[in-house]
C-alpha cells in the first residue's frame, strides 16, 4: 500500500469537497473537554490530522484540473489553501465562543506539510526518474513531520504514567516531568536536584498578587485508602509566611465553602511537613462532603503579606 496521488485524484470532485467541508466545519464546531488534559492533548491532535487529510483533497482536486504543467506547483498552492482554510476556522469558531488561535494555524499547517511530504515521496509526476535518494528524503521529513506532531499526545501519556508510578505521591521534584501537571500562572520556578545536604526541592519565586501560588492539577482521584495528606514546605524568606493548602474535588462549584481550605503559619527559614487528616478535609465543604474518591487539583499559595517564596519538597498521602 502506498499513496498515489494520480489515483486519489480519481476520486470525484463532489466528493472530496464534501470530505474537506465536513472536516472544516468539524475544527469549528466540534471541542473536547478541556479536562482531564489529555482531551485537550487529543483536541490538539485533531488539527494537523484533520488538516492532512485536506490537505490529500485539495491536492487532488488540483491534480485533475491541472492535468499538464510542473507538478511541484501543486504543493505550495495546496499549503497556501491550507493556511487560508485554517485561519477560516479559527475565525469562524468566534460563533462558539472559543478564541481564534495563530498557533492552531500551525498546526493545521504541519498536518499539511507532513500528508503533502508523504504524498510527494510516491508522487511520480515529481521524479523523472524516481530517484531513490529523493524519495528516501521526502519520507524522512514526512516522519519526523508526523513525529513532532505526535510528541505532545506521547509528552502527556508518559506524564499520566509517571503520575500514577509515583502515587500515593501527589508531587516530587524530581524532574522537569514532575511540573506537567503543575499550573504556575506568573509564578517562576526553579527545580534544585539533590546534592547530598540538601533534598530535592521546587523554589515557587511568588508574584506580587496577594493569592500567589501554584495548582496540582489532576492528581490521581481516588484519596480513600489514606488518612493524611502531608505536605512538606519550607518558608526560605527573612518573612514570615501564611501557607494556603486549598482541595477541590470534581463536584466544587468555585466558592470558599465548597472545599477544603487551611492556612498554616511558617516563620522565617522554617521547614515543615504539614499533616492534614483527609477526615478534615472531607469536612471541608459547608452541606456536604468533599468526594474524597473525586479529588480534582491541590493548590498551594500565599495568602495576604509576608513571604515572596517557598520551597515545596513533597505532597504525598499518607496513612493507607
Amino acid at each position: 500500500m502506498r499513496l498515489d496521488v494520480e489515483r486519489l485524484a480519481r476520486v470525484p470532485a463532489a466528493m472530496l469537497l464534501a470530505v474537506i467541508v465536513l472536516l472544516a466545519l468539524s475544527v469549528v464546531f466540534v471541542a473536547l473537554p478541556p479536562r482531564p488534559h489529555l482531551l485537550h492533548v487529543v483536541q490538539k491532535l485533531g488539527h494537523p490530522s484533520v488538516f492532512a487529510v485536506i490537505a490529500l483533497c485539495v491536492l487532488a482536486l488540483l491534480r485533475r484540473r491541472r492535468a499538464g504543467g510542473p507538478a511541484w506547483r501543486d504543493y505550495p498552492l495546496v499549503l497556501l489553501a491550507c493556511a487560508a482554510l485554517g485561519a477560516a476556522t479559527e475565525l469562524a469558531q468566534l460563533i462558539t465562543h472559543r478564541d481564534p488561535s495563530v498557533l492552531d494555524v500551525g498546526l493545521d499547517l504541519r498536518g499539511a506539510a507532513a500528508a503533502l511530504l508523504l504524498a510527494a515521496a510516491f508522487d511520480h509526476r515529481l521524479y523523472a526518474v524516481r530517484p531513490r535518494a529523493i524519495r528516501g528524503v521526502a519520507l524522512a521529513l514526512a516522519l519526523g513531520a508526523s513525529l513532532a506532531i505526535g510528541f505532545p499526545l506521547l509528552t502527556a501519556i508518559a506524564a499520566y504514567a509517571h503520575r500514577d508510578r509515583l502515587f500515593p505521591v501527589v508531587f516530587a521534584p524530581g524532574s522537569e516531568r514532575d511540573l506537567y501537571f503543575i499550573e504556575r500562572g506568573p509564578q517562576r520556578l526553579e527545580l534544585a536536584a539533590a546534592d547530598g545536604v540538601s533534598p530535592a526541592r521546587l523554589r515557587v519565586r511568588l508574584s506580587g498578587l496577594p493569592y500567589a501560588g501554584i495548582v496540582i492539577e489532576e492528581p490521581v482521584a481516588d484519596w480513600r485508602r489514606y488518612l493524611e495528606l502531608r505536605v512538606d514546605v519550607g518558608n526560605p524568606t527573612p518573612a514570615p509566611l501564611e501557607f494556603n493548602v486549598r482541595i477541590d474535588d470534581e463536584v466544587r462549584n468555585f466558592e470558599y465553602d465548597d472545599r477544603y481550605n487551611g492556612a498554616f503559619a511558617l516563620a522565617p527559614g522554617e521547614r515543615r511537613e504539614i499533616a492534614i487528616p483527609l477526615a478534615t478535609v472531607a469536612a471541608g465543604p459547608r452541606g456536604r462532603a468533599l468526594e474524597l474518591g473525586r479529588i480534582a487539583r491541590v493548590v498551594l499559595f500565599r495568602s495576604g503579606a509576608g513571604g515572596d517564596e517557598f520551597d515545596l519538597y513533597a505532597v504525598r498521602l499518607a496513612g493507607g
